[in-house]
């Protein structure tokens, strides 16, 4: 997404003020700059770039940056930015911009401002940045279009592209036309604004207007202006304007010269012109190679033409062609409304009973898929409140793939749509069921993903969830091939072992065995928890007493992923229980030798090789002791920050991990191990430590030794923590 290198076009002066350029800036037209890196080393800051083609070299000195240059600079650094870099590299540029702002703010607020002033406030909400002192950089942003010199063309579309309220954004387009009067999305903004105003011959004569004023120039968006003239012109039944605005070509990148021959065809039908209709639709299909899914759209449109001249072999031969995937159900956005027209066609053919059994269902599933589509699109997990008629959309979605499953229980498209509607209604249990049928085979790319996950479900489902997979794939004689590659174990897995729920995962993991192709990223929760999947399964199948097959994946995990102290611990353990401690002593040793302070390493190690007499052993022994003789109660006050323990106190600073540690720790049972899944949501990951989880630990316990006098009361081992007990009240 950010990785291609990008070339950004500047005006003269906006150049020369950057220092991209030293000569006269009167004498020049637009700029072209094409960074390619930049670095920083000993207070010298190097740009390396291209301008109009040509090798350049800028170089700045950091504590002399003047404030146009602060702005170039993060400019730079978010051209350049890398995906897996992208929080630093924002990072570095909003300290430039917070640096570049704070040095001219008061002026910018008190006089004129300079137009070329306006873009570190493009940059920042173009970027998304967090930077200082701009708490809401659209208002800012609105304060620059008062200047009396125009604004450069990308500030206009910044602002409109985040502008929600409809009149602020024809408020803004009208003023930003006046200065590029050829740019389409002014055009679009103003024209869409008459449209939805129902001011059909007040848009037909501005369309007109623009027409005449650009003729013959490519540089607005044409077919966009040309769409809602021709709309205007369907709805004013204005047939003849209609075709004829379609007989010069359409420029659309997207759509091709075969884009003109849907629009005809939807006048014809609009005409009731059925044969004229038809013969359109067809060419569409015919010409659309380049996979542009009009041929998608136009089949729709093919079904109402044949059913309107009873052609029903024809009706059948359409809908069977339908593939039952989500990308080839639906067309991307157009102008035409389309997905409306789609759920009126396919409910008429639907009410007609005019095909077989087979088809109905069909069309009844895909119907449901339309009308589940036409939901407002969610923005980062939100969405804005469904109206009634949308929610009555869920229901009706929600009936007619029911119906349509009654056909055809065994398609995947189906289950998982029913799955994703009953999700919506927050149904999450009778989700997963379906969840797990649309696993049972693979269907091909396009086929939809059914977002509800374990995580969603409650303990009672979760300790039967096992056996409803079993059961699930038995009933429809497959396998788990498809449930283990689509990464439905591996979520799975990472939900039970959040809640804790070991022989789960223990059954789970025997039931898919025999089935897994590549161990590698079997499990992997990585991402999730901090473990490799198969450490997960393999403690979970201890935990559930099937120690041999717990052996044999742990052996498995260090072999892929290395030996480490943890699994080491666990597998010694599992060895000296069976009673081979010679195996035991091997691997606790080498585990010490890889992590000399791990604290449960330490003292399995000194159990397991009989190292009882151990002098900080038995110091730490008297230490709990005298605890245990006070019989005071050991607590934390998420209020005041302090563990206390009798008279003795240590205090955890506010906003650090520690503090969410403790907060979080103290509030279960005292003794009870916790996972480091359930903790890490709430951490500052990254602020203390890389290890942000184990230094937590570790600086707690330090605050603790020196406030309570207590050597290491909380204890870690393999991604988990727990407060020791002994002799505490």
């Amino acid at each position: 997404m950010f990785d291609e290198i990008e070339t950004v076009y500047l005006e003269p002066k906006t150049a020369f003020d950057f220092g991209i350029i030293k000569d006269n800036p009167s004498k020049m037209g637009v700029i072209s700059f094409q960074p390619i890196s930049i670095q920083e080393k000993e207070g010298t800051i190097t740009i390396v770039g291209k301008v109009d083609d040509n090798e350049t070299t800028l170089k700045y000195e950091k504590e002399t940056l003047t404030p146009r240059y602060k702005v170039l600079v993060a400019w730079v650094y978010l051209l350049l930015r890398k995906y897996e870099t992208q929080d630093k590299t924002n990072k570095i540029a909003s300290e430039y911009l917070k640096e570049a702002l704070k040095e001219d703010l008061e002026m910018l607020r008190q006089k004129p401002i300079d137009e070329r002033w306006a873009f570190p406030y493009y940059l920042i909400s173009n970027y998304g940045l967090d930077v200082a002192k701009v708490l809401n950089v659209r208002a800012e942003m609105y304060k620059f279009l008062k200047c009396s010199k125009p604004l450069f063309l990308d500030f206009y579309k910044e602002i409109l592209r985040q502008e929600k309220n409809p009149i602020r954004k024809v408020a803004v387009a009208r003023i930003a036309e006046k200065i590029y009067p050829s740019e389409g999305w002014f055009i679009r903004e103003i024209a869409d604004d008459l449209f939805d105003q129902h001011k059909y011959d007040e848009c037909i004569a501005y369309l007109l207007s623009v027409e005449k004023r650009i003729h013959d120039k490519k540089e607005w968006d044409e077919t966009a202006g040309r769409m809602t003239l021709w709309q205007c012109y369907l709805k004013k039944r204005m047939y003849k304007e209609a075709l004829a605005e379609l007989s010069t070509p359409l420029h659309d990148p997207y759509f091709y010269e075969d884009y003109a021959s849907l629009l005809r065809g939807i006048v014809f039908i609009y005409q009731r012109k059925w044969a004229d209709a038809i013969k359109n639709f067809e060419q569409v299909v015919i010409e659309d190679v380049k996979d542009t899914n009009l041929a998608i759209c136009a089949s729709y449109y093919l079904i109402e033409c044949f059913l309107a001249t009873k052609n029903l072999v024809k009706v059948e031969q359409v809908i069977s062609a339908f593939k039952l995937q989500e990308d080839e159900l639906f067309l991307f956005d157009t102008r035409v409304h389309f997905g409306n027209d789609a759920v009126r066609i396919l409910s008429k053919v639907i009410k007609s009973r005019a095909i077989s059994d087979e088809g109905v269902a069909k069309l009844k599933g895909m119907l449901a898929y339309i009308l589940y589509k036409l939901l407002p699109a969610k923005n980062e997990n939100k969405r804005r409140k469904l109206t009634s008629r949308e929610k009555d959309g869920i229901e009706k979605a929600l009936k007619l793939t029911k119906q349509a499953l009654d056909f055809f229980p065994a398609e995947v498209f189906f289950n998982a749509l029913y799955s994703e509607l009953l999700y919506e209604k927050k149904l999450y249990e009778e989700a997963m069921d379906y969840k797990i049928k649309s696993l049972i085979k693979d269907a091909g790319l396009g086929v939809i993903y059914a977002n509800v996950e374990l995580a969603d479900c409650t303990d009672e489902y979760l300790h039967s969830y096992p056996q409803k997979v079993r059961d699930t794939f038995s009933m429809f004689d497959a396998t788990p091939e498809n449930y283990i590659e689509y990464y439905g174990f591996d979520n799975d897995v990472t939900a039970l072992w959040k809640r804790k729920l070991y022989r789960q995962i223990a059954d789970l993991y025997l039931y898919v065995k025999p089935y897994i192709k590549d161990y590698k990223n079997i499990g992997e929760i990585s991402s999730h928890t901090g473990g490799t999947g198969l450490f997960e399964i393999a403690y979970s199948l201890s935990e559930a007493g099937n120690k041999e097959e717990a052996k044999w994946v742990y052996e498995k995990h260090n072999n892929l992923n290395g030996e480490n102290s943890s699994s080491l611990n666990n597998l010694a353990i599992i060895f000296e229980k069976e009673g081979n401690l010679k195996k035991a002593k091997e691997l606790i040793t080498k585990a010490k030798s890889l992590n000399s302070d791990d604290e449960i390493v330490n003292r399995n190690c000194g159990r397991i090789c009989g190292n009882k007499n151990d002098g900080n052993a038995q110091k730490e022994r008297k230490e709990i002791a005298a605890q245990k003789r006070k019989k005071d109660k050991l607590t934390f006050d998420p209020i005041t920050g302090e563990i206390s323990l009798g008279s003795n106190k240590c205090s955890i600073p506010f906003a650090s991990n520690q503090y969410q540690l403790c907060k979080i720790l103290f509030a279960k049972p005292l003794g009870q191990w916790l996972n480091e899944t359930d903790f890490m949501n709430d951490f500052f990951k990254g602020k203390e430590s890389a290890r942000s989880f184990y230094d937590a630990i570790r600086l707690t316990n330090q605050k603790i030794e020196q406030g309570l006098k207590i050597k290491k009361l909380l204890i870690y081992n393999a991604s988990r923590v727990q407060i020791r007990t002994e002799g505490l009240g």
